[in-house]
């Protein structure tokens, strides 16, 4: 997972080239690191789909500010630049995939592109 400031984000997060799962988390908080080790999964199955990044909202306040960022984790969902959804608190894998258009199929891991951007 690669950890954006509020100087990377322009170039990790807007012009990314594949969808952006862009996780906001403080080092205190439990739920941040709680959720993580399901990211660590879905970013290893969603390899070179889905770029998963991370920042920082008590050392990139601004943005943080900026995004509107009332909670953590907050999972925020980039395509082509523009934020097309998100999720505050810790969330299943289902939500987090029907969040980036994603769907898994049960025959495997096997994942296909919805033709919808609707948050559950």
């Amino acid at each position: 997972m690669i950890e954006v400031t509020e100087s990377t984000f322009g170039e990790t997060v807007i012009k990314a080239k594949v969808p952006v799962l862009l996780k906001m988390y403080s080092d205190g908080c439990p739920p941040c690191r709680r959720i993580q080790p399901l990211l660590d999964r879905m970013e290893a199955n969603l390899h070179g789909q889905v770029l998963f990044a991370k920042m920082n909202v008590e050392s990139n306040q601004w943005l943080a500010s900026y995004l509107r960022i009332g909670g953590v984790p907050t999972l925020i969902v980039f395509i082509d630049g523009c934020e097309e959804g998100r999720l505050v608190g810790i969330q299943s894998e289902e939500k987090i995939l029907a969040a980036l258009g994603q769907e898994q199929f049960p025959e495997g891991d096997l994942f296909k592109t919805k033709n919808t951007k609707t948050i559950l």
